[in-house]
């Protein structure tokens, strides 16, 4: 009884001291610099902003008590509404420097922040709409989600009220410090994510841009050929995913332009596809862009490029302003546009059900299969067993891999994969999660902070986890040709990484969940009759994981029926990807 009265004089009296030194901070400009001699491998990112106090803090993610000890007293400070602003704007400086902004409380900091003067949302923008984060306890990405989602209904609640002057700021200060990633694509409920922030979009080009309001055209002509415009910043990466399009498209009833603002693999693509033609526009002029587009009359607008990242990106500029009687969009983004103008959503059967329909903004079209095409890998010829023993594997233990991307690797997915180590008696997991030495320089530390966390709870041996550093698809296949069964990642399935281990003939186990992004991979297994790989549950995932290891008769018979089922596979027929594709614009063309 001593000793509990002993505790709590004691932190009486740290508080008073606490309070002492907030007042101190209230009455002196650079009080708060004294917080960071107590405070350990600070790295001061600087901020443009008319703050005394503009610089954005970011500790190491391993905090020691000390920190601790200063969040507990800075969330009562900030909390208590009964102190003054100063004092609850310098408790949430000290905040943002502790801590993720979805760790503490997500409605009262929102709040908090559109209450402020706009010289401060540079530093808040960065704190909350920051999205390139790791996701390393449990339930992180959901509360992620939450915040972003009510940051973006806030943000623009505020600006409705605000002028024409002070709205276009606030979307500027927001564009410069919003950049969407991976990471985010995690968390499950995006039609809102996307929805307001196509909003702001909207209002920010309405501000900025003298765009007038597209006139659709009426198409009274018999036996006119459609002409298909597919958007994209460049000629480079995913453009090939359209090689069905591209090739065996039927150009008498299809004229297909490619919409680019930046000739980047021009020269190779006109090289393959002299046929398609090319229209570039000007990513400065984005008014001079759309009135030259809409001159082209298109009938259709394809998008074939990601648009979930900069938000103020040309092509999403592009779409918004509707620069074709019909916009769709389609696999290259796995969630929803939430582009008013665009008004359909191309996916494959599989995923047709009304939960995930429920998903998108626009109205959800479906072609067979999996609506993708991907070409063929080249056959791998690297001795498996050489490669096992660079990894120090012999031939009875078993190997899970996985080369899904860092950003993909949430708490929930090491948790349950470490689970089914524990389980499988010598089993090893092999991680290739980088494609860059960027995403080791930025997640590494995170990673392993989580991993080793997670290792020593289950009570597993370092060494049961292998992280291989690779350089893109074929070094990653190069190593997973040790592996004996592939984990999918959830809920961000990985749709080409399960093609690659099916390519290697190595048996997977997909969760299928509600959401699209979820159910990505197990579209794919869908087509080649692996439903025997696709879980329902967690516990039923594990369970596939045990059993698929425990039997080498189960491995030898799946390893079988991939060989066989792959070579007919939808997802690797062009003629007949573009069929249904053919069918279904020409559908569109006619609504």
């Amino acid at each position: 009884m001593r000793l509990l009265k002993k505790i709590a004089k004691l932190f009486q009296n740290i508080e008073h001291l606490l309070v002492n030194y907030f007042e101190f901070l209230r009455k002196s400009r650079f009080g708060l610099s004294i917080i960071f001699l107590f405070s350990s491998e600070i790295t001061i990112l600087k901020k443009t902003s008319n703050s005394n106090y503009h610089n954005l803090i970011k500790f190491k993610d391993k905090k020691n008590y000390l920190d601790k000890i200063i969040v507990f007293f800075c969330l009562k400070f900030f909390i208590n509404k009964k102190n003054s602003n100063l004092i609850r704007l310098r408790s949430f400086y000290i905040l943002m420097m502790h801590g993720k902004s979805y760790e503490f409380f997500k409605d009262e900091i929102l709040i908090f922040i559109f209450s402020q003067k706009i010289s401060h949302w540079h530093s808040f923008f960065t704190y909350i709409f920051h999205t390139s984060v790791f996701y390393s306890e449990k339930g992180d990405s959901l509360n992620h989600a939450e915040l972003l989602i009510n940051g973006f209904k806030m943000l623009y609640k505020n600006i409705k009220l605000s002028s024409k002057i002070s709205a276009q700021q606030k979307i500027q200060i927001f564009s410069q410090t919003y950049y969407g990633s991976f990471q985010v694509l995690n968390n499950l409920n995006m039609k809102d994510f996307y929805r307001y922030m196509r909003i702001l979009l909207k209002i920010y080009i309405d501000n900025i841009h003298n765009i007038k309001p597209f006139k659709r055209l009426v198409n009274n002509k018999k036996n006119k050929r459609i002409k298909l415009g597919l958007t994209r910043f460049d000629f480079l990466g995913e453009i090939y995913t359209f090689h069905h399009l591209f090739k065996y498209l039927d150009f008498n009833l299809f004229d297909v332009v490619i919409i680019a603002f930046d000739k980047n693999g021009l020269e190779e693509f006109s090289t393959k596809y002299p046929n398609i033609k090319h229209l570039i526009l000007s990513k400065e002029n984005i008014e001079a862009s759309v009135l030259k587009a809409r001159k082209e009359n298109f009938d259709i607008i394809l998008n074939s490029t990601s648009l979930s990242g900069d938000f103020l990106s040309p092509v999403t500029k592009l779409l918004s302003s509707r620069i074709g009687n019909k916009q769709v969009q389609c696999f290259v983004d796995i969630t929803t546009s939430g582009i008013k103008n665009i008004d359909f959503y191309i996916i494959g059967k599989f995923y047709g059900s009304n939960k995930v329909k429920s998903e998108f903004t626009e109205k959800v079209l479906t072609v067979g299969g999996v609506g993708w095409f991907l070409s063929r890998y080249k056959k791998i010829n690297i001795n498996r067993s050489l490669v096992r023993n660079k990894f120090n594997l012999s031939n009875s233990d078993i190997v899970y891999i996985s080369n899904a991307h860092i950003n993909k690797l949430n708490f929930e997915n090491i948790n349950l994969w470490l689970e089914i180590i524990k389980k499988t008696p010598n089993s090893f997991l092999l991680l290739m999660p980088y494609r860059g030495a960027f995403d080791k320089i930025q997640f590494d530390k995170p990673f392993k902070i989580m991993l080793n966390k997670i290792l020593r709870n289950k009570r597993i041996n370092s060494n049961k986890v292998i992280i291989e550093d690779v350089n893109g698809s074929y070094q990653c296949m190069n190593n997973m040709i040790a592996g004996d069964i592939y984990l999918d990642s959830f809920p961000y399935s990985g749709p080409t990484c399960i093609v690659e281990s099916l390519a290697l003939n190595i048996p997977p186990i997909s969760l299928k969940g509600n959401y699209y992004r979820e159910q990505n991979a197990a579209g794919f297994l869908n087509e080649i009759d692996l439903n025997e790989c696709i879980a329902e549950t967690y516990d039923d995932y594990i369970d596939k994981a045990i059993n698929m290891a425990s039997n080498y008769e189960m491995r030898k018979y799946l390893q079988a029926k991939i060989a066989k089922n792959m070579k007919t596979a939808s997802f690797h027929n062009a003629e007949y990807t573009a069929k249904e594709y053919s069918s279904l614009l020409e559908s569109i063309a006619k609504m």
